[in-house]
């Protein structure tokens, strides 16, 4: 499976499909739009033009704050969740990077 790691913000269809498949997930932050709208940074993970994970990033001086951390279901165990780490370290080699919970 061929991903790709995309860094810009969620179009409404990918936070439609997101909300849609953690509605259950009771969180203040992944089950509404407007949360995700509000992060600095947004890393997409994409196979075959599907959504398949992202992390929401928010930017607190020299820091990154990793929050929330999103792997669809159907992809957990393909290296995902590594690949997605590996982008945004690779990204921000000058700044600390805190993996945050709400």
């Amino acid at each position: 499976m061929k991903v790709t790691v995309l860094r810009r913000k969620l179009t409404d269809t990918e936070l439609d499909i997101l909300i849609q498949e953690v509605k259950f997930f009771f969180s203040p932050i992944v089950g509404y739009k407007d949360k995700w709208k509000k992060f600095d940074i947004v890393y997409i993970a994409k196979s075959n033009n599907q959504l398949v994970g992202v992390c929401g990033i928010e930017k607190i001086e020299n820091w990154l704050m990793l929050h929330p951390f999103v792997v669809l279901k159907k992809y957990h165990g393909k290296g995902i969740g590594s690949l997605l780490m590996q982008n945004i370290i690779k990204d921000n080699t000058r700044k600390n990077i805190f993996i945050g919970s709400q």
